[in-house]
Parts: C-alpha cells; sequence; structure tokens
C-alpha cells in the first residue's frame, strides 16, 4: 500500500468523523438569537446610554458587580488631582477615625494644605465631589474608573451630574428659606401637607383645600405648588386650583346677574 493511498484512506475517516460530529449538534434556538441582536441595536440605537443623570449616580439600576476588582484609593486620588479634564476642588473625603468614627474632611488639590494626605489610605471609604459620592470602598461603588460596573461612565459626565445636584439642592434650600419666611410657624405643617401628598396619602384637592386653610391665601399656595418636585403633581394642584377659580368666576358673574349690575 502506497503512502499517498494511506493518506487517501485516513482523510476520507476524518471526514465522517466531521460529519458525525456535525450532525450532533443542536442549533441555537432563535429567541436568543433575536434576544442578542435586539441588545446589539439597542447599543448602537443608544450612543448616549452610559451618560448618568443625578437621579442614577445611587440608583438600583447602578448596582456594581461583585466579581470585579475595584480600583484602589490611591489611583483614585491620583486621576483627580492630575486629570486636567477634571475640577480641583469641592472634593471631600469620608475616613474611620480610631477615636472619631466617621470624620468627613475637604480636598482641594489647589490648595497649600494637603493634610489629607496624612489620613491613611486604607481608612479612607468615601469620596464625594460637591456632597455627591463618586468612589465608596463599602457599596463597591467607582464612578471615577468604572472599575465596578459592567458598563463605562466618563467621569466628565458624573461630574456635570454631581453640578447639576448641586444646584438642586441649593435652591431646595433656598425654597425652603423662603417658605419658612412667608408661613413662619405654619412652615412644618404645611411641609407635613406636601410629603403626605408627594406620598399619596392626599389627593390634589384634599392638599389644595388644607394648604388654602391653613396659609389663608390661594395665591400664595399656588406660588409654593411651582416648587413641588414632579411636575404631575403641580400640575393636578394647579388644575384643581383653575377649576375652583372658573367656579368662583361664574358663581360671581350670577351674583352679579341677579343684582342686575
Amino acid at each position: 500500500m502506497s503512502i499517498f493511498h494511506s493518506l487517501h484512506i485516513i482523510l476520507a475517516l476524518l471526514g465522517l468523523s466531521l460529519l458525525s460530529t456535525l450532525a450532533h449538534l443542536k442549533p441555537v434556538s432563535s429567541p436568543h438569537l433575536r434576544q442578542r441582536l435586539s441588545i446589539y441595536r439597542h447599543k448602537e440605537q443608544n450612543p448616549n446610554r452610559n451618560k448618568p443623570n443625578p437621579s442614577q449616580l445611587h440608583s438600583p439600576s447602578s448596582e456594581p458587580l461583585k466579581n470585579k476588582p475595584m480600583k484602589p484609593i490611591t489611583e483614585i486620588l491620583t486621576r483627580l488631582e492630575w486629570d486636567k479634564a477634571l475640577p480641583k476642588d469641592n472634593y471631600s473625603i469620608v475616613y474611620r477615625d480610631r477615636y472619631l468614627g466617621l470624620v468627613e474632611t475637604s480636598v482641594d488639590f489647589k490648595a497649600a494644605d494637603s493634610s489629607f494626605r496624612n489620613i491613611p489610605t486604607h481608612r479612607i471609604i468615601n469620596v464625594k465631589y460637591l456632597g455627591s459620592t463618586i468612589w465608596d470602598r463599602l457599596e463597591r461603588r467607582d464612578f471615577v474608573f468604572s472599575s465596578t460596573f459592567d458598563e463605562k461612565v466618563d467621569i466628565k459626565d458624573v461630574i456635570v451630574a454631581c453640578q447639576e445636584q448641586a444646584k438642586k439642592n441649593r435652591r431646595e434650600k433656598s425654597v425652603a428659606r423662603k417658605v419658612q419666611q412667608i408661613l413662619g410657624d405654619q412652615f412644618s405643617s404645611f411641609k407635613s401637607l406636601s410629603m403626605d401628598y408627594c406620598s399619596g396619602n392626599l389627593t390634589p384637592k384634599e392638599y389644595y383645600e388644607q394648604s388654602v386653610q391653613l396659609i389663608g391665601n390661594a395665591g400664595i399656595f399656588v406660588e409654593l405648588v411651582s416648587f413641588l418636585p414632579s411636575e404631575p403633581l403641580r400640575d393636578a394642584v394647579l388644575a384643581h386650583h383653575c377649576k375652583m377659580f372658573q367656579s368662583h368666576l361664574r358663581n360671581r358673574h350670577a351674583y352679579n346677574n341677579f343684582l342686575g349690575e
């Protein structure tokens, strides 16, 4: 038997083995393929899907992955200090003091005071920018490098989101001070009513009537309604106010007609 004849027999046997293996393979189910394709198309059609907003920084949708290694605090501070695209002030770190417990101290990379560098890095558990957490050791949240998340989050978008959240917090504090100046001792009662309404314990009608009775002036109440956190909540109360105002105009018009004016 020649060597070429032997090779021909070996190749024929390999071909039969390959055909037998292919015959036993099971095709991938089409639902899985459709799901994979739909996810791929969703990612292509939504290039900005990873851009966070203030309400998403601490939401359950941003759950970290336990099996991914987390960037250490040394690399976090190094990037915040030397990345030219990031601000250098308004940071703070929370560390565990041996005697005082949890302590929060401000961090300004431009300032001459660098006392925060003397804090042992293993004691630092949290880094904040403008009061919003951007790195947390205990909760394994890293918004600086996105090391604990499945998808990449741009730190510059996180910084913008923190700035917007800080503006919102300042506005809410300013509104609370103005409302307190207007209502005086009635502020706590009005705050309680507003919380009940936002949580669904009061209907727009009940909230409107009780608030106007408390404040004694529907005009002031309408101004305060504009500070409610949700647009549907505001619209529902303002719609009831318009309904009451129209009813008042109709009653006044009927009364004038009755007097013959």
